[in-house]
């Protein structure tokens, strides 16, 4: 692509997005025309406690093992687990 273009967000699913129910102006369609025959499902935001993490490489860095956080580089080294840079521990 030349450009890059990128669609603006479809309208909002929340409860007070299908009570304003207004248009949008660029799909030029409201929250409850877009979703009538849709199965909305919104998710709690749950806080999590602390990952301890445990690092193995990956294709592309290195991965914890428990909560899939990565960082990316070639350079990263992992001893116990732990992720080095240069002789020094990040995580």
């Amino acid at each position: 692509m030349a450009e890059d273009k990128k669609l603006p967000p479809l309208p909002g699913s929340t409860e007070e997005d299908f009570r304003l129910n207004k248009r949008d102006p660029f799909y030029g369609k409201t929250p409850k025309e877009v979703w009538i025959k849709a199965s909305i499902e919104h998710h709690p935001i749950v806080q999590k406690d602390k990952c301890p993490h445990r690092f193995r490489y990956t294709d592309e860095g290195v991965g914890c093992e428990m909560c899939h956080m990565g960082l990316r580089g070639k350079t990263l080294i992992i001893i116990d687990g732990h992720v080095y840079f240069k002789k020094q521990k990040l995580l």
